[in-house]
């Protein structure tokens, strides 16, 4: 079987917020991949953390691994809940 490359085709657009709905400042996603299921779900998985304050270096540890799910990569994305969340320690 010979895979596809990838490629963007037209404008790129925000598709997906990461930060969840009670978040106060910007998130990012980080390392992700896309896995679809059986049913054709597309499932994102992926390095989330807030922005690091103004002045900060990037985080060297990474507490949220968010986990989203859509029908299609342009379409609306809907937010499940994080796939690991090790903000707390473990």
């Amino acid at each position: 079987m010979k895979a596809e490359l990838p490629y963007i085709k037209g404008e790129s657009k925000l598709v997906y917020e990461p930060a969840p709905p009670d978040a106060d400042e910007r998130w990012f996603i980080n390392d992700h991949c896309f896995v679809e299921d059986a049913e054709g779900i597309l499932h994102c998985y992926s390095i989330n953390n807030p922005y690091p304050p103004q002045g900060k270096e990037l985080y060297s540890f990474h507490p949220y691994l968010g986990h989203a799910t859509s029908v299609a990569p342009a379409q609306a994305w809907q937010r499940q809940g994080f796939a690991l969340d090790d903000s707390h320690g473990a």
